[in-house]
């Protein structure tokens, strides 16, 4: 399994994807660290990339302050596919 994972590694070459991109991070996730949002970002081919950090954000982000950004970002993605 662990052989097998290393063949399906991501964040080591260009992904393409050219779409725009929102990346919510919880600074305080333990499984999965910040700085991978960054390596993420660094590697899609998009040149519109948010990076959204939560200093107190955990993996689940599920906090009511941490929704809302959710819920904004997706009417901000929502709106750019059928801009009114």
């Amino acid at each position: 399994m662990i052989e097998d994972g290393r063949q399906h590694l991501r964040l080591r070459a260009p992904l393409a994807i050219t779409a725009p991109v929102h990346l919510l991070q919880g600074m305080n996730d333990a499984e999965v660290p910040w700085q991978t949002a960054t390596r993420l970002a660094d590697c899609l081919q998009s040149d519109d990339v948010v990076l959204h950090f939560d200093k107190t954000a955990t993996h689940r982000f599920s906090e009511p302050a941490q929704l809302r950004l959710l819920e904004t970002v997706l009417v901000t993605l929502l709106n750019q596919l059928d801009p009114k």
